[in-house]
């Protein structure tokens, strides 16, 4: 008989981790299942306590297989691989698409600003609320209304921001574009 060593409790902890605490070959999840930690090729055969031969199986699972040797990974990990690498690429992409998204609205807010206050004494609200209005209305209207509020508009940058937002408001508000 193979003497079998303990798997300990760190490495038990990281497989049900790894694995979503969900059986690989049913999906079974506690408080339904308990779980045990499998070893994909059994002691029995010679399989040794590293993770990457371990598995999480609930009990039922884990008796039934016994000491019967698997041909290959059980299609629910190599599935949940696949779709993970998926989600992953999925993530990155969506993650530079956003940050490109970020970095295109603040160079846009930067030049409505230079037409509407020259001066950059806006707060990070008003920053923010020229970024808001790029997003809702688009670049060019909310450009045309910074041009409008500067030739059309108070002296002062305050107010003159003040009337730009106005504009903004109401064309948000009125759907009015273009």
């Amino acid at each position: 008989m193979v003497e079998r060593k303990a798997v300990s409790k760190r490495v038990r902890f990281e497989v049900f981790k790894r694995d979503s605490f969900k059986c690989q070959y049913c999906g079974g999840t506690p408080p339904k299942v308990l779980l045990h930690i499998d070893h994909v090729l059994a002691v029995a055969n010679g399989g040794k306590n590293d993770e990457s031969n371990l598995i999480t199986s609930c009990a039922d699972c884990n008796l039934g297989k016994s000491s019967v040797l698997l041909s290959a990974v059980p299609q629910a990990v190599e599935d949940r691989a696949i779709l993970l690498a998926e989600r992953e690429d999925q993530l990155l992409g969506y993650q530079k698409l956003m940050k490109s998204r970020k970095d295109r609205i603040e160079s846009e807010a930067l030049k409505i600003l230079d037409v509407v206050d020259p001066s950059e004494s806006l707060s990070d609200a008003d920053w923010y609320s020229v970024q808001r209005f790029i997003e809702q209305l688009g670049y060019h209207d909310v450009m045309r209304a910074a041009e409008i509020a500067y030739s059309r508009g108070p002296d002062s940058p305050k107010s003159r921001f003040k009337y730009f937002c106005g504009i903004c408001h109401n064309w948000i508000r009125e759907g009015v574009t273009g």
